[in-house]
């Protein structure tokens, strides 16, 4: 069974400083929302949607989360989060429909350069797409087989404009953080690149959208990147 959940963070409160600063210290708290298990870390997704004042929480998950700790280090105790049953709201994903949605992704390509003595199947080095049109182009390539396609915005149809996806990059920076243990030297600086895409999308494979939606999409998905949300 799959798990949707929505949690408020209260900036006010002990840790919320350290685990909104840092998608390293977040994973952790996410982790501890469920009974320990190596297999359980590649499946949970989560995402930080920071709207000043405003500081949610999204997460999907295997299991139903407890909130009981984080509504003590970084909540509210009137409102101790939300899970629901995902399975209810992805039968409604169908072909066909239509829904507004918003992700956050860390656009990479491999770039392959092959050394001596290396053979053909060699793996490439990992860098960030950094412009908005590379972006958008990776996010448009990543739609079909991740079974939706981006709609044409509205009054598209003349011109250049008329393959225009509906689609904004509301939000690309780098994203910058330390993984490890306090002592500097034996801390790793981590830089992904951010951004955070809206639009609207309409289903071409359910199945395909349906295991998207629990799995995420792209890389860094520890870091809080790949989990969609959909909204009529």
């Amino acid at each position: 069974m799959t798990y949707f959940s929505r949690f408020e963070i209260n900036p006010q409160r002990r840790d919320s400083r350290r685990i909104l600063a840092n998608p390293q210290a977040m994973h952790a708290s996410v982790l501890s929302l469920f009974p320990p298990s190596a297999a359980r870390e590649e499946r949970v997704l989560w995402r930080l949607d920071s709207d000043h004042p405003h500081h949610t929480l999204y997460v999907v998950s295997p299991e139903r989360p407890d909130f009981a700790h984080l509504v003590e280090s970084a909540g509210w105790e009137t409102s101790p989060g939300q899970s629901l049953e995902y399975a209810r709201f992805l039968r409604q994903v169908t072909n066909g429909s239509e829904w507004l949605f918003r992700v956050q992704a860390n656009p990479t390509k491999a770039v392959r350069e092959q050394k001596k003595g290396e053979g053909p199947n060699a793996r490439g080095k990992v860098i960030p797409l950094v412009t908005e049109a590379q972006q958008v182009e990776w996010l448009l390539a990543r739609a079909s087989r991740s079974g939706f396609e981006v709609t044409a915005a509205p009054g598209a149809g003349a011109d250049e404009a008329e393959d225009a996806p509906e689609l904004r990059l509301i939000e690309n920076r780098e994203q910058v953080f330390f993984k490890g243990e306090a002592e500097r030297e034996q801390r790793r600086r981590v830089t992904l690149r951010k951004s955070v895409f809206e639009g609207k999308l309409r289903v071409t494979d359910e199945d395909a959208l349906r295991a998207t939606l629990v799995t995420g999409l792209g890389r860094a998905r520890s870091y809080g990147y790949g989990l969609i949300t959909l909204r009529k």
